[in-house]
Order: structure tokens, then C-alpha cells, then sequence
């Protein structure tokens, strides 16, 4: 079966296809699958919006491919739903969501397919004006079989971005219906620092600092020569006489 071919309606890269194929030039379609499928799609860039790509014909041309963004703050609340349950989760996250994964986003005003070709923004640095182009027919085929394969491809480009995803892949214990920034049921309410910083000691006085004793290393030198030992003896004597008490300065 060809990567441009269908059986299985609950996939998104036919549920993006479909509707733009209904409602576009039939001929234009037919050919652009046949550059699709012979690889004349490069450089493909997706972007929260927006697709960029190059196709290659009688010389390359760039198309671009824009639909409006879902809002950032309703893709986090599906985002959250979804997670919420693991298994749509991890389904979803292995390239295979379930319909549930779909209804839930729209549950939430996150339309994620466009029912007619006038729906997306096409550019085509091509002379031909059809509606659309083969080379846009060619970059539309090329996402549809790149939504079967990754479907938060789909995703980061109706504006899902790394931050909307993280809601997706941690369960943060926050219901599904709250709004973002809201104390969830696992939330803890915290006292900020500043205003509990008065009584933050609240023991009994530190204990005192013991005042240091001289450390006398001539006990581990036993064996010693005696006359070095001698001199040291001396001299770590006189250390002791001229330290100076905690809290004081040494005599001058």
C-alpha cells in the first residue's frame, strides 16, 4: 500500500487529507501526489501556524502553507485532559491516538483538521494559479503522511509548542477543566518566607564555640631525627605563647 493511501479513517493524516481533496482541483491533486510520492517535497519546516517547504519541478519552489493557531491557553487545557488519561496519553505520545484524543480537543475549541481548502493560507512561488497548485498539492500530501506517522507534527503546527506538549506528558494533578496557574487538588497553599522570617529561629541560643586548642604534631614524630624534633619543640612552643584568644588580635 502506497504511504498516500488510507484504510483506516481514525489515522490524521487521511482526516487532514480528506476535505482538502473534496473541496480542491481534482487534476492538481492527482499530480501533486505523484511528486509526493516522488520525493520533490523537501526542507519541509514546521512552525506553530504555519508549513515551509521546497518542491522540485521544471525548477524549486517554495510554498508555504498557513492555518490560524489554536490558542495557547485552550491547547494546554486539551493538553491536560488528554493527560489525564494515560492511556490516551501514551497512545497519543506512540504515534497511534485513539478518536478520544480527538474529541476531547474539540471538546475544548481545538479544531484540529480544516474542513475546506479555503480554510488554509497557500503560497506558491510557481507561476500556476490553480486551486491549488501541484506543488502545494505535493506539500499537502507530504504533511498528511508525515500527521500518520507523527501526530504531535500535527500538533505543534495548530500551535502546540515544547511548553503546550510538557502539559501533555506530565500529569500535573490538575483537573482537566482548570484554568492555567490554578491550585489543583494536589496544590499546596505556602506562607511566603518573608513573612514568617521573624520567627524562622525559634530554639534555644546556639551553643558555644568551643576555643581551639594548638595542634601539637611532635607526638607523631617519635622516631623522629632528635635534633629536628628539638627545634620544632621550640618553635611550635612559641606558636602557642604568641596565638592569639578568640576574639583578639596576636601581640605586634
Amino acid at each position: 500500500m502506497s504511504a498516500y493511501d488510507w484504510t483506516d479513517d481514525r489515522r490524521w493524516g487521511g482526516r487532514f487529507l480528506d476535505p482538502l481533496r473534496e473541496t480542491g482541483d481534482g487534476p492538481r491533486f492527482a499530480r501533486g501526489r505523484v511528486y509526493a510520492g516522488q520525493g520533490r517535497v523537501t526542507a519541509v519546516t514546521i512552525t506553530p501556524g504555519a508549513v515551509r517547504a521546497v518542491v522540485g519541478g521544471s525548477r524549486p519552489y517554495t510554498v508555504t502553507v498557513r492555518q490560524p493557531a489554536v490558542p495557547l491557553d485552550v491547547l494546554v487545557r486539551a493538553m491536560r485532559a488528554i493527560g489525564a488519561d494515560p492511556y490516551l496519553r501514551d497512545t497519543l505520545l506512540a504515534g497511534e491516538p485513539e478518536p478520544e484524543v480527538e474529541d476531547i480537543l474539540d471538546g475544548h475549541g481545538a479544531v484540529l483538521f480544516p474542513e475546506h481548502l479555503h480554510d488554509l493560507q497557500a503560497r506558491c512561488t510557481c507561476p500556476d494559479h490553480g486551486d491549488p497548485c501541484k506543488h502545494v498539492a505535493a506539500v499537502l500530501f507530504t504533511l498528511a503522511d508525515t500527521f500518520d506517522r507523527d501526530p504531535l507534527a500535527l500538533l505543534n503546527w495548530r500551535g502546540a509548542d515544547d511548553h503546550v506538549l510538557a502539559a501533555l506528558a506530565v500529569d500535573s494533578g490538575e483537573p482537566a477543566d482548570a484554568e492555567p496557574g490554578e491550585p489543583g487538588p494536589l496544590s499546596v497553599e505556602l506562607e511566603p518566607l518573608v513573612e514568617c522570617a521573624a520567627d524562622f529561629w525559634t530554639g534555644a541560643a546556639p551553643p558555644p564555640v568551643p576555643s581551639s586548642a594548638a595542634y601539637d604534631p611532635l607526638p607523631h614524630w617519635d622516631a623522629g631525627p632528635r635534633p629536628v624534633v628539638a627545634a620544632l619543640g621550640l618553635l611550635y612552643a612559641a606558636l602557642r605563647e604568641d596565638a592569639a584568644p578568640p576574639g583578639e588580635t596576636s601581640r605586634a
